[in-house]
């Protein structure tokens, strides 16, 4: 039962960072940055945000970093839940590697 509401929060949680993170956050340029997926623990202390990148990786990944106090106190508004957990932000790493691939048969 609590694995269900952990899902639904995940997701909800994931729609409305992304909708935050490229509409009123991260400043208009030619990336993409898109939530591959949310991980939250079931006592809501803390979700862990896979970031996907076009470009930037690091430096994306620092800013929402600095600036999660702030998304959580957004998310407080958006999201009815006894507890908002902590937000970490992370490079997803599959992303990354395939990548790395496509930049090796490109450069062949």
């Amino acid at each position: 039962m609590k694995q269900k509401r952990i899902d639904k929060v995940n997701k909800l949680i994931q729609k409305k960072l992304s909708s935050m993170i490229n509409n009123q956050v991260i400043k208009p340029t030619n990336n993409i940055i898109t939530i591959a997926n949310v991980e939250t623990n079931l006592d809501l202390s803390q979700s862990k945000v896979f970031i996907t990148t076009l470009k930037e990786e690091k430096k994306i990944i620092s800013t929402l970093n600095n600036i999660s106090k702030t998304l959580r106190t957004k998310l407080s508004k958006e999201i009815k839940i006894y507890k908002i957990p902590k937000l970490i932000f992370i490079l997803e790493n599959k992303t990354t590697y395939a990548k790395e691939i496509i930049e090796i048969f490109e450069n062949e």
